[in-house]
C-alpha cells in the first residue's frame, strides 16, 4: 500500500504527547501522514523518509495549535463587551440581538471569516464552534472552515427562549432537516457529519424542561 508523508523541518520542535509534558527536540524532523496524524519526530530523518516532500522552516520554532473549547460564531461581534452586566441583562441587550443580526448573509459571512482569520492568527486550528440557530449561517461557518484547511467540531444553536426573539425554534423545528441538508464536510480532524442524513456535534441547547423530554423521544434518531 502506497504512504503518504510530508516532513517539515525546523531549528526547535515542541511535542506534548501527554498532558503537561513537553518534549524539546532541536534542528528536527516531524513527520505526519495524509490523515494528519504525527508518525514520528527524527533528530537525525530516517532513510525511509527521504523521498518525500519536505518543507524547510530553517530556524524558527514548531509548536502544537491551540484549541478553543468553546465559542459561539455569532457572538464574535460582543467579545469584551458587557461583563459589568448581570447574565440576563447581557442576554437580553447584547446576545440576542446580535443573534438576530446574524441571521443578515451580508453580516454572517463577514463574521464567520472574523472568526475564521483570528484563530488562524493566533494558531487556534481546531475549535469547538455553536453558531446560531439559522440554517444558513451555520451552513456557511460549514463552508469557509471546510476552505480554510482547519478544523472544528461545529454545532447549530438551537433555543425555544421566547426571549430569542425571531431567532428561537421549537423543538420540532430544531430536529426538522431544511429541505439543503448540510452536505458532508472533509475536516483533517473530526468528521463534522456521520452521514448527510445525521448530525454530528449538533445539540439543542438551553431548551426547556419539557422540550428536553421530547428531545429524548428523538435519540434514536439522532444519537446523541
Amino acid at each position: 500500500m502506497e504512504i503518504f508523508m510530508h516532513v517539515y523541518h525546523a531549528g526547535v520542535i515542541m511535542h506534548t504527547p501527554v498532558k503537561e509534558q513537553f518534549e524539546i527536540y532541536e534542528n528536527a524532523y516531524l513527520c505526519v501522514d495524509d490523515e494528519g496524524k504525527i508518525e514520528g519526530i527524527y533528530e537525525r530523518l530516517p532513510e525511509r523518509m527521504e523521498g518525500f516532500e519536505r518543507t524547510d522552516f530553517g530556524n524558527r520554532i514548531l509548536i502544537p495549535s491551540f484549541v478553543d473549547a468553546h465559542i459561539h460564531s455569532s457572538q464574535i461581534a460582543n467579545a469584551g463587551l458587557g461583563y459589568d452586566m448581570p447574565f440576563p441583562t447581557w442576554l437580553v441587550k447584547l446576545t440576542y440581538p446580535t443573534e438576530e443580526k446574524y441571521k443578515n448573509p451580508d453580516n454572517y459571512r463577514i463574521i464567520n471569516k472574523h472568526l475564521i482569520s483570528e484563530y488562524w492568527k493566533y494558531g487556534v486550528m481546531h475549535g469547538v464552534v455553536m453558531s446560531s440557530t439559522d440554517y444558513e449561517a451555520t451552513a456557511d461557518l460549514f463552508e469557509q472552515y471546510r476552505n480554510s484547511g482547519m478544523s472544528a467540531l461545529i454545532g447549530k444553536m438551537n433555543s425555544d427562549l421566547p426571549t430569542y426573539g425571531t431567532a428561537a425554534e421549537s423543538t420540532e423545528q430544531s430536529i426538522r432537516f431544511p429541505p439543503n441538508s448540510f452536505q458532508p464536510v472533509p475536516m483533517s480532524f473530526w468528521n463534522i457529519w456521520e452521514t448527510q442524513q445525521k448530525y454530528i456535534g449538533c445539540r439543542l441547547l438551553h431548551m426547556r424542561q419539557r422540550e428536553r423530554r421530547m428531545w429524548k423521544s428523538s435519540e434514536s434518531v439522532f444519537p446523541p
